[in-house]
């Protein structure tokens, strides 16, 4: 099934089948949810240039390794997620 990346109000997102007998999609409302809703599109969680891997965390909280916290991945998620949008890709 072929899914579509879709920019919401308020800085959601969702992501909708692009034929839309499969149902009406999902909803992504909270920035929680923006980590693993980006690495579902590809992000692979590196923010700027660290060399750290973030194998501790999932995004929705700091990195005990290098120290990212939480807001930096949350926002780089959504950052990328931004430039995702329209885009489609199969599931």
């Amino acid at each position: 099934m072929l899914v579509q990346l879709q920019d919401e109000f308020l800085g959601c997102y969702s992501v909708k089948p692009v034929d839309a007998r499969h149902g009406d999609g999902e909803f992504f409302q909270t920035d929680t949810d923006f980590p693993a809703l980006a690495r579902s599109w590809g992000w692979r969680g590196k923010i700027g240039r660290e060399r750290c891997d973030h194998r501790k965390t999932d995004g929705t909280v700091d990195c005990p390794d290098c120290g990212v916290r939480a807001w930096q991945f949350i926002d780089a998620a959504g950052t990328y997620l931004d430039g995702q949008v329209g885009r489609v890709r199969r599931i």
